[in-house]
């Protein structure tokens, strides 16, 4: 496994699989092998909630498709500004709690996991 991502680097995490894990602010970025020796690779939000990147495929193309996500969070400006009032209040709306010094990125992660949990539960 090459290294990880802007200073960022993946640590293979010792178990009964093989997994790794990229720590990229309060999100981390997982690869873990599958029973088929296929690869899942996935991100956990700072909510705790997961998504699935990539179900099945080879370990690199698991690696590709989380830094390629990881860097989308380093690498956006606008992540890194305080949250806005709209964003606090559709946060409170949603039951999500805030910290005071949250960014717009961390406000829109937990934003964006709350809602896909929302409409999990509908269908």
């Amino acid at each position: 496994m090459r290294s990880g991502v802007d200073g960022h680097d993946w640590v293979q995490i010792s178990g009964p699989v093989p997994r790794y894990e990229l720590h990229v602010g309060a999100t981390t970025f997982v690869i873990v092998q599958r029973d088929d020796g296929q690869w899942r690779a996935g991100m956990i939000e700072p909510d705790g909630s997961k998504t699935v990147l990539v179900n099945a495929g080879g370990l690199e193309w698991g690696q590709r498709s989380t830094e390629a996500r990881a860097k989308a969070l380093i690498g956006s400006p606008w992540r890194r500004l305080r949250a806005t009032v709209a964003q606090r209040e559709r946060a409170e709306q949603l039951k999500i709690e805030i910290d005071p010094g949250a960014t717009k990125g961390e406000v829109s992660d937990m934003l964006s996991a709350r809602l896909a949990e929302l409409q999990r539960r509908r269908n």
